[in-house]
């Protein structure tokens, strides 16, 4: 395991799934249904973290939203997520494995008496740390 693999899974950062493609589909194959929202995954490749996002729909949800882009979440991150599905796509392909992990903070943090939502003020910090490579608008 590299140096940032040990200090990403150090963080809470855990195998949730990977991607497959079944007759030209891409397809997801979960090894955890969380239903809880507010988190941040990543699309892993070897040891190579290749994507960091911040969700505040659950994981499957989500990750459907990539096998569809025209899905009811894709919404305005309809580029992204084509633009994502055809990386995964392409990696599939070539006989890669594009493994999903993901992050849950757990207990509550409240600043003054509001809540703080630890994933997303997490995830900018995140992504200038570990320079993900489809991440490239947000390194």
């Amino acid at each position: 395991m590299t140096e940032k693999m040990d200090e990403f899974t150090k963080l809470g950062f855990r195998r949730v799934g990977v991607w497959k493609l079944a007759e030209l589909n891409l397809t997801v194959d979960l090894t955890e249904r969380d239903q809880r929202g507010n988190f941040i995954y990543a699309f892993v490749i070897g040891d190579k973290i290749k994507f960091l996002e911040y969700s505040r729909l659950p994981l499957e949800a989500r990750m459907d939203a990539y096998k569809h882009t025209d899905h009811r979440y894709a919404g305005t991150f309809q580029p992204m997520n084509k633009r994502l599905r055809d990386k995964i796509l392409i990696e599939l392909e070539e006989g890669e494995t594009v493994e999903i992990w993901a992050f849950y903070p757990g207990e509550e943090h409240l600043f003054k008496g509001y809540r703080v939502d630890m994933a997303a003020g997490l995830f900018d910090s995140l992504v200038k740390a570990f320079s993900p490579e489809w991440n490239g608008y947000l390194r």
